[in-house]
């Protein structure tokens, strides 16, 4: 079993520990609490990973140090020294309780841990409840963690072989990415590394986690897609505070922070930027227009500002019970990337609906952090589209017009209108992202036409006598659009 022996201000206090994660930090709600004010609230976290355990820096004002040496994650072995502000953790392991000593030193004997001013600058104080929320916000926790135990196991062995880490000539590097995929930010081969196969297996996890709120695939799938490449979404149908949950543990469960907004002024939304990485609007039928203003405005945004700071922007979800399609601008629909209806709750939901909202403030499983999500979304931003599947995504979108004089029978016959111009930019988007979560280097054309049936249907106002729906409209129009150009890559959609 394993002990931390924690040693305070002359005081000794031995810790078993039971769980997989153990908090550590002053606030008196974490695992092991710490008094000294040098520490932060949630100062580090020590993980069980498999067969091994880590410590993990929480973004800590101070730092984490293990055998004198700062630190944002290590692995731990028996006798190693955690630092934490003037607090000594013992890290000991043993088979019974009887081998583990009342106290030993650690086998480490590295640099002693650099002193720290006499006096620190001291977090400003707060209610307990506004506390927690903050620690929400800022907690790494299990950021990462599990990807990079995955990937270290997966690399052992192969120390032959070149260091996917170890920058090439003229290859930029992230400095500020602390989490553990330690991606590289080369093009057009970003995505070649083991880093795009975390995205893969980041969401199954996600899927297990939601099952109990949500059956259909097809909405965490695509507020996923969406979450990685920078769109916009339409939730509708179910309750509100179902669909807020959803979104809400969601969040929690990728190191995200969830807001729910109800607007009263456009400039809110300008104000929560920065804030907060998904904002779901709870009374957006009042507000069509500003939302859809300020959404094309980020949209714009990277004409104007670094790509590395339109990467960090909020992903939108206009939020609406019912299943009307007319309940939505044209405008802002067109600004949207998925169109999702989410079912009304079924007895079982509803229960862990409640069962969630009464312990949110519980731990629950944190599958990756914010920082490695901005990391896949710049790994999507970078991912190679060849210029042929470029142009493929424009005759599909213009092709889609009744107005354009090259479209094909089916729009003539049943589309009043058609896509704007930034559905192809949507799709796009969306289509590096489907490649990126199916684990490809680079977008087929199979990509853009899966991920064109959860964007286009709804960018299609059909005539009022149409009888027909959009998504079978879609289907002949692929066909249609493939007969008339044919195949525009090797081989074909596979």
């Amino acid at each position: 079993m394993e002990r931390l022996v924690i040693m305070e201000n002359g005081e000794e206090r031995i810790y078993n520990i039971e769980g997989r994660v153990i908090t550590l930090g002053r606030s008196s709600k974490n695992d092991v609490p710490i008094k000294d004010r040098n520490a932060s609230r949630r100062h580090c976290n020590i993980l069980k990973i498999g067969d091994s355990w880590f410590v993990v820096d929480c973004g800590s004002q101070n730092g984490t140090f293990v055998n004198g040496e700062k630190t944002k994650k290590q692995e731990l072995e028996d006798g190693d020294k955690i630092t934490v502000a003037a607090v000594e953790i013992l890290f000991l392991v043993a088979k019974n309780k009887d081998e583990i000593p009342e106290a030993q030193e650690p086998k480490s004997t590295k640099k002693p841990t650099p002193s720290l001013p006499a006096e620190l600058p001291e977090e400003e104080d707060m209610p307990e409840e506004i506390e927690e929320i903050e620690e929400d916000r800022s907690e790494t926790s299990e950021s990462g963690l599990i990807a990079e135990a995955m990937l270290e196991k997966e690399a052992k062995g192969k120390e032959s072989q070149p260091n996917p880490d170890v920058p090439e000539p003229g290859q930029e590097t992230n400095p500020k990415q602390d989490g553990l995929l330690k991606v590289t930010t080369k093009h057009p081969s970003i995505a070649s590394s083991q880093n795009i196969k975390w995205i893969k297996k980041c969401y199954e996890q996600l899927h297990q986690q939601m099952l109990d709120l949500v059956t259909q695939e097809n909405v965490i799938k695509l507020l996923f897609i969406a979450l990685l490449a920078n769109g916009h979404c339409w939730l509708r149908g179910s309750s509100a505070f179902h669909q807020y949950v959803v979104l809400h543990k969601m969040a929690r469960c990728l190191g995200l922070a969830c807001h729910i907004v109800f607007l009263k002024y456009r400039e809110q939304l300008s104000q929560l930027l920065g804030e907060y990485d998904i904002l779901a609007i709870a009374n957006g039928q009042e507000y069509y227009q500003e939302i859809a203003d300020f959404i094309m405005e980020q949209n714009m945004l990277p004409l104007q500002i670094s790509n590395a700071q339109t990467l960090k922007m909020p992903m939108i979800v206009l939020c609406e019970t019912g299943n009307h399609d007319d309940s939505i601008s044209d405008r802002l629909c067109q600004s949207l990337m998925f169109k999702l209806d989410l079912p009304p709750a079924s007895l079982e939901q509803e229960l862990a609906i409640l069962t969630y909202w009464h312990k949110q403030f519980e731990q629950h499983p944190i599958i990756t952090g914010k920082e490695d999500i901005f990391s896949f979304r710049s790994m999507v931003n970078d991912m190679d589209v060849a210029s042929n599947l470029q142009r493929y995504i424009v005759q599909l979108i213009a092709g889609a017009r009744p107005e354009n004089p090259d479209m094909v029978p089916i729009i003539a016959k049943y589309v009043e209108k058609g896509p704007n111009a930034y559905a192809s930019i949507l799709l796009l988007k969306a289509a590096k992202a489907w490649a990126a979560f199916q684990s490809r280097e680079a977008v087929t054309q199979a990509d853009i036409q899966v991920i064109g049936s959860h964007i286009l249907p709804h960018q299609l106002l059909l005539h009022s006598h149409a009888d027909i729906t959009s998504g079978t409209v879609y289907e002949k129009f692929l066909n249609e659009i493939e007969a008339k150009y044919g195949n525009v890559e090797p081989g074909g959609p596979k």
